[in-house]
């Protein structure tokens, strides 16, 4: 027992790096004072100073070890196809494709023609209604043999994946008509904020015409 309490971790998480202690206030404003520094002894490299990832074109090397921390290092080349991205030596795909009905091997319930995308309300309603009355029948057939899942699963399965394309090439349009909305939207605030402005208008020189009139009796 005493063996097996000594095997046992001291923190469930392990220490965060000893490093993370030399972010400080007293740090970074060091830090952009040397980097004003340099931009002032070098002009030219004031575009150079403002990057994104690169913050200076200080040398780590002459900073004190508290500074050298606080500069991120430059990030991996990733545009060239021979030097692809890796984690844990696997190659990463930064922008996957979703998987299609034909690389899940499920064959599609609806019609593949392009007319068929652009509109699949019908398609997706007649889809939903196959949906809940395969889950009826299979809840049915579970309740006199639980063995009998395995028909109604995988034609489930085909309902769910041809609806999920359904949804996934309306997307487009969905988005062009979100978009639509929102502008109209932009458009109708615009057009109230000008109507607006012209009553304030209409209500200042009706003012001041009232001014004028009661001015011109007084010196009358």
């Amino acid at each position: 027992m005493t063996q097996q309490g000594a095997a046992q971790p001291k923190a469930p998480f392990p220490q965060p790096p000893p490093f993370y202690k030399h972010f400080t206030k007293a740090n970074t404003a060091e830090l952009k004072r040397q980097q004003k520094d340099l931009a002032s002894h070098h002009p030219h490299d004031e575009e150079a100073s403002h990057s994104a990832h690169q913050p200076t074109n200080l040398n780590i090397l002459s900073l004190p070890p508290e500074l050298r921390y606080l500069i991120p290092p430059t990030p991996p080349d990733t545009t060239t196809p021979n030097n692809p991205p890796k984690a844990f030596t696997q190659t990463l795909n930064l922008t996957p494709s979703p998987p299609t009905l034909a690389d899940l091997s499920i064959d599609p319930l609806h019609p593949t023609h392009p007319s068929v995308l652009s509109n699949p309300q019908p398609h997706l309603l007649a889809l939903s209604r196959s949906l809940l009355t395969t889950f009826l029948h299979l809840v049915g057939a579970q309740s006199q043999n639980a063995e009998a899942w395995e028909e109604s699963t995988r034609h489930l399965e085909r309902i769910v994946g041809s609806m999920h394309e359904l949804i996934n090439a309306y997307r487009p349009h969905q988005a062009r008509e979100s978009l639509i909305l929102e502008m109209e939207g932009r458009v109708r605030g615009m057009r109230g904020e000008v109507e607006r402005i012209r009553e304030g208008k209409g209500r200042v020189e009706g003012l001041l015409g009232a001014w004028g009139v009661r001015r011109e009796v007084v010196w009358v």
